[in-house]
């Protein structure tokens, strides 16, 4: 615990029960006893039947992420609500053999998307290569409907395959790119691009210049046309 709070950027912990998946893991009290020592977000991955009956009480114990399989209940929809409501990101999870299309008509009430990149339940599992287009597929979905829904792969993942799985999610040289993806459905949606004209409008007052950077915070950076700089927000911004 202590070496992910200091290295990493979240805990993914996988939740089996036995039925949805063959094997065992463990259950709220592993959770939250990890929950109070981490400082990072808790991603709870219930692998297991029923989840409906089970997100609040994860949530209750530290669970700050929670996602489960599409084809693990009757109302999808309803489980992420209460994943919601219980003051956790709700997520949706399907393995490889389930179209990615599935996800399309839940994907507005998702929090973010795990594609299993392996069956879920056994470890050891060679990557499966179909994936980058499933990625691929997905991404354009998310951007189609106007939606900033960050995609999670698991099972396989190494340094040999994770610059391609990055290239899979960001192929596209029309769109700002950046750590946060916040900052996609911001701009991408209103074409602004690094190096385009745009207005900056403040108050009554309009001043134009050219997209520069992007800021840390989710900011643009603009350069006026008498060569000073500013950070503006995406509602400052017109093209």
């Amino acid at each position: 615990v202590e070496m992910v709070n200091e290295y990493a950027d979240l805990f993914h912990l996988d939740i089996m029960d036995g039925v949805f998946v063959p094997n065992l893991s463990y259950g709220f009290p592993v959770v939250e006893a990890i929950a109070s020592i981490a400082k990072k977000p808790l991603d709870v991955h219930l692998m297991i039947v029923n989840p409906e009956n089970y997100v609040k009480r994860f949530a209750q114990v530290g669970a700050g992420m929670i996602s489960f399989h599409l084809n693990a209940t009757e109302n999808p929809d309803a489980v992420l609500a209460s994943i919601r409501e219980s003051g956790a990101k709700a997520g949706l999870v399907i393995n490889p053999d389930i179209p990615v299309e599935s996800l399309f008509p839940h994907l507005k009430n998702c929090d973010y998307i795990l594609l299993m990149s392996v069956f879920a339940g056994f470890g050891g599992q060679k990557f499966i290569e179909e994936t980058y287009q499933r990625v691929r597929t997905l991404k354009a979905e998310i951007e189609r409907q106007g939606l900033v829904i960050p995609i999670e792969v698991d099972g396989g993942v190494s340094s040999s395959n994770a610059a391609a799985l990055v290239e899979a999610l960001w192929q596209t040289d029309r769109i700002l790119l950046t750590r946060k993806d916040a900052l996609m459905g911001a701009y991408k949606s209103r074409c602004i691009t690094l190096g385009k004209s745009v207005q900056v409008i403040r108050a009554d007052t309009v001043r134009c210049g050219k997209a520069v950077d992007l800021d840390i915070d989710g900011g643009l950076l603009v350069e006026y046309e008498d060569g000073t700089t500013a950070v503006v927000s995406s509602g400052e911004v017109s093209v």
